[in-house]
């Protein structure tokens, strides 16, 4: 996408005040231009949307049935000592947990970075 500008080089003459106008106006046109581009960018290649519903969904904990599920498999574990709990057994029951909700439908682009990581 090319940014064309809204006026020639030689009509920048005249009162400063008409030079600034003359700027402004394209200074406006290549934010809209450019921004226009972002948000298509954004939304279709990098699909920030789904991101978005992502983190509500898993981070907020608004995939309620998922969450609920997720939780009553991780309680007795989560009692455990810290030496006893082991990340793979973990991502066991993160899969299950996808598997046993309705996660199981969203798209696996967004499923695939959910992650348990133990510090």
């Amino acid at each position: 996408m090319s940014l064309q500008l809204p006026f020639d080089a030689q009509s920048l003459s005249g009162s400063t005040s008409e030079i600034f106008k003359k700027l402004n106006t394209w200074v406006n046109h290549a934010y809209e231009v450019t921004n226009t581009a972002l948000i298509n960018i954004l939304f279709s290649k990098f699909k920030f949307e789904g991101h978005c519903n992502s983190i509500r969904k898993y981070l907020l904990m608004g995939q309620g049935d998922f969450m609920q599920y997720l939780m009553d498999l991780l309680a007795e574990e989560l009692g455990e000592p810290a030496a006893k709990i082991y990340r793979h057994t973990l991502m066991g029951y993160l899969e299950t947990a996808i598997r046993s909700s309705n996660a199981q439908y969203h798209e696996n682009e967004f499923l695939h970075r959910l992650d348990i990581k133990l510090l």
